[in-house]
Formats: structure tokens, C-alpha cells, sequence
């Protein structure tokens, strides 16, 4: 743990100094920089890099974790691949060309995907988890691990169902039984980024034919865990049935 935060500390310094040297330059800022800053520049140095820290961590860690579980849900469940498949092969049949690049409006337009997204996120989460074992029995009044498998609230919530999010605000990221990028000023400030990035993912995965190793598994040691390695086999664009 030591040698983590003593590396994050580095981490930061280097983000601080090229930021700095950046604004000294006196070259425009990218849009990306403009938005954190803002035209008044209210924010702090400081939280500035804690931002930009936080995306190198989103990018490099969380999300492509839960993001090899979404896929590994995906192919253990038929049906849901191939909704996915007829929902971007839409998408990619409403351009001139399929070189044709996304835009916000195609990000927009994918409702089953952000389904399939927020019902991976309920199940696996991408807050990270430190196991401990109690010395004593405890009794659990609400009898279910958190509020993500409360059956009161998601009907057979052990079972990946995307499709219990039909008809609901699927761009939500957190609500009062709905919290997989933590709550309040614990919220994960890329949780929209995050999301944005799997779709775009699965988007270009779901064009073409692809498939899983059924022996992949997924555990949890404090953070989501592939003992096996994630193993995905792509090989051509595929024909979508109507």
C-alpha cells in the first residue's frame, strides 16, 4: 500500500508539471482542458490533477475490467449478443460508408447496449472491494449482500437480465437503489466517461463475429479478477438476422 500511494504522489507531480508547463507555453488549451478549468478558473491546481489522475486510472484499471466481464456476461447469454448485434447493425446500416465514424447521436441511440451496461454494472460494480472476515456471526437484517441484489427492489437480481431496465432512465449513474460508482462526493467523477467508452467497445464488437472461452472466470480480489486470462476470439463482420 505504501509503495502505491508513493507511486500515485509521483504520478501526480509528473500530471502537475507538464500541466503547468502547458499553460506557460502560452498554447491553446485542448477542449479537454477548457472544460476542467473552465473560462473563470475556479477549480485548483490541485483538483485539476486529481482529475486527470483519475482518468488515467478509469482508463488503465476499472474499465477495462469490468468492461472484459461485461463482454464474458455477453457471451454466456445468446440472446442478449444477438440483440446487441441487430441494435449496431442499425446504427452502422444508417451510414454512407462503414468507415463512417460515430457520432453522439449513434451513442445516444443505444438503448439496449446501456441496458446491457447498467445491468453489468448492478451485478459486478467497478468500486473496488476489500474482503474481510468477521471473528464473530453477524446478523444481516436485510438478508441480501447489498442493495444491488435486493430482491424487493430487482426481481431475480442474481440473474443478468438486461432487459429489467427496459423503459427506465438508462442513463442514470446512481439512484437510491443504484450505486456502482459510489454516491454523493464519493461519486466517480468518469462514471459517464466510463460508460461512454463500453458502448463504443461493445459497439465495435458486436459488428463482427466473435466468441468467449466458456472456462473464463471472474473473482473478486478487491478488484475484479480473470485467473484465466480473458480470451476473446474476433474474426470477420457478421450478417445480422432481422
Amino acid at each position: 500500500f505504501y509503495n502505491m500511494m508513493k507511486a500515485r504522489k509521483r504520478m501526480k507531480k509528473l500530471l502537475k508539471e507538464e500541466v503547468l508547463k502547458k499553460r506557460a507555453s502560452g498554447e491553446e488549451l485542448e477542449e479537454f482542458f477548457e472544460i476542467i478549468f473552465g473560462e473563470k478558473e475556479m477549480i485548483s491546481m490541485d483538483h485539476v490533477i486529481e482529475y486527470i489522475y483519475t482518468f488515467f486510472v478509469i482508463a488503465n484499471e476499472t474499465t477495462p475490467r469490468i468492461l472484459a466481464t461485461t463482454v464474458k456476461l455477453i457471451s454466456e447469454n445468446p440472446e442478449v449478443m444477438l440483440e446487441l448485434q441487430r441494435e449496431h447493425a442499425r446504427i452502422v446500416g444508417g451510414k454512407s460508408t462503414k468507415q463512417a465514424g460515430l457520432t453522439w447521436e449513434d451513442y445516444k441511440s443505444m438503448t439496449f447496449t446501456n441496458m446491457v451496461i447498467n445491468e453489468s454494472l448492478r451485478i459486478s460494480t467497478t468500486v473496488p472491494v476489500i474482503l474481510r472476515k468477521p471473528d464473530h456471526d453477524i446478523q444481516n437484517s436485510m438478508g441480501y449482500p447489498s442493495v444491488h441484489f435486493n430482491p424487493e427492489k430487482y426481481e431475480d437480481p442474481f440473474v443478468f437480465n438486461p432487459w429489467r431496465w427496459k423503459g427506465k432512465y438508462v442513463d442514470a449513474i446512481v439512484s437510491k437503489n443504484y450505486i456502482p460508482f459510489g454516491a454523493g462526493p464519493r461519486l466517480c467523477v468518469g462514471a459517464y466517461f466510463a460508460k461512454m467508452l463500453m458502448a463504443i467497445f461493445i459497439h465495435h464488437l458486436c459488428t463482427h463475429k466473435w466468441s468467449m472461452k466458456a472456462e473464463i472466470t471472474v473473482t473478486r480480489s478487491y478488484m475484479l479478477m480473470f485467473p484465466r486470462g480473458c480470451d476473446v476470439q474476433i474474426s470477420k463482420d457478421i450478417e445480422v438476422p432481422n
